[in-house]
C-alpha cells in the first residue's frame, strides 16, 4: 500500500534511522499496511536495506532489518514532531562485513585499537611496530605494518565468532614465525541492546544475524 501518509511515516523513520547512525550511504524503507490501519498508525510490517552504515563507530558493510507489526502515535507528524513508538518493537538485523568494513575497523575503531591489539599480540617483542594498513585476501588478512626498520607484511588468517554483546577476532600466523601458531585476539564491541544470534565467516566476510527490542524512536 502507497499514499501520502505512508510516505510521511516513511520519510519520518528514515530521518530517526538516519540520526540513529554515525553515516549511511544508502537507505531504501519498505512499510506494510492497509489504508484504515494507516490512519490509526497500525502498520502490518517494515523491511529496512542500508549500505555502508557506520553506527558507534563501526562499519558494516550492508544492513537488513524487519520488523513485524506495530503502532505508532501520528498525532506530532503534522507539527514536525516524531511519531512515537506504542509498545516495544522486536526488530531482526542481519549485516554484512565485507572486506572495506573489516579495513575500516581495524584501522578505524577507537582510533586504531582494534587492529593494534592484534598487532600487538602478533608482535609482542616490538612494541613499536605501527598498523598502517590492512589488505584482505582470500584467505586471510595483511597487516602492513611500520617501525624502526621500514615496512613490514604480516599475512594472518582469521576468524571471527561472537562472544557476548561483541565480535571476537581471532588473527594467527600459520607458519609461526610471529607470535607462533596460537590465536590472538581483540574484541569489537556492539550496541548492548543488539543481541547475536548467529554469526559466519568465509575469510573476511562476515555474515551476522541479530535481535533487537526498541521501546522508543
Amino acid at each position: 500500500m502507497s499514499g501520502p501518509l505512508l510516505g510521511l511515516i516513511s520519510e519520518a523513520l528514515k530521518l530517526w534511522i538516519r540520526d540513529s547512525c554515525d553515516s549511511v550511504s544508502s537507505l531504501e524503507l519498505q512499510l506494510e499496511g492497509s489504508a484504515l490501519g494507516v490512519l490509526d498508525g497500525r502498520l502490518e510490517g517494515a523491511s529496512l536495506t542500508a549500505t555502508d552504515v557506520r553506527l558507534s563507530g563501526m562499519a558494516l558493510g550492508q544492513v537488513g532489518i524487519r520488523a513485524e507489526a506495530f503502532a505508532l502515535d501520528l498525532g506530532g507528524l503534522a507539527q514536525g514532531r516524531p511519531a512515537r513508538l506504542l509498545g516495544p518493537l522486536e526488530i531482526a538485523i542481519s549485516a554484512c562485513l565485507d572486506g572495506e568494513s573489516l579495513r575500516w575497523n581495524l584501522l578505524q575503531f577507537e582510533d586504531g585499537a582494534l587492529g593494534q591489539t592484534l598487532l600487538d599480540q602478533l608482535l609482542p617483542a616490538e612494541p613499536s611496530w605501527r598498523l598502517s594498513d590492512v589488505v584482505p585476501w582470500r584467505q586471510g588478512i595483511t597487516l602492513v605494518v611500520t617501525g624502526p626498520l621500514g615496512q613490514r607484511q604480516l599475512h594472518c588468517t582469521l576468524a571471527i565468532a561472537r562472544e557476548g554483546h561483541g565480535l571476537l577476532l581471532q588473527a594467527s600466523d600459520p607458519g609461526g614465525g610471529l607470535a607462533g601458531p596460537q590465536l590472538q585476539q581483540a574484541r569489537l564491541p556492539l550496541d548492548p541492546a543488539i543481541s547475536l544470534t548467529a554469526v559466519s565467516s568465509d575469510s573476511w566476510m562476515v555474515q551476522l544475524q541479530a535481535v533487537a527490542r526498541l521501546t522508543s524512536l
